[in-house]
């Protein structure tokens, strides 16, 4: 998935820290919830966070057409 994105916006990088805060809680969250499913006996749920970056740092068409990717790709594991 890495590389595909890359292939769109060459700054994609994988980070191990989803920051403080709203960031932290949302991923925290969602990762609890893919748990939760799972020992309720429904695997295949994932959790992906996202960084959306400020359009003063990269523009918007450039991020509209990175999220697109991340839908299809996400939408056809």
């Amino acid at each position: 998935m890495l590389k595909t994105l890359q292939a769109v916006d060459p700054r994609v990088d994988i980070s191990t820290d989803p920051g403080r805060y709203i960031c932290n809680y949302v991923y925290y969250r969602s990762l609890v919830w893919v748990k939760r499913q799972e020992a309720k006996g429904h695997p295949k749920h994932l959790a992906l966070f996202v960084h959306v970056p400020e359009f003063r740092n990269v523009a918007f068409n450039d991020q509209v057409a990175l999220a697109s990717k991340i839908v299809d790709l996400v939408a056809n594991l």
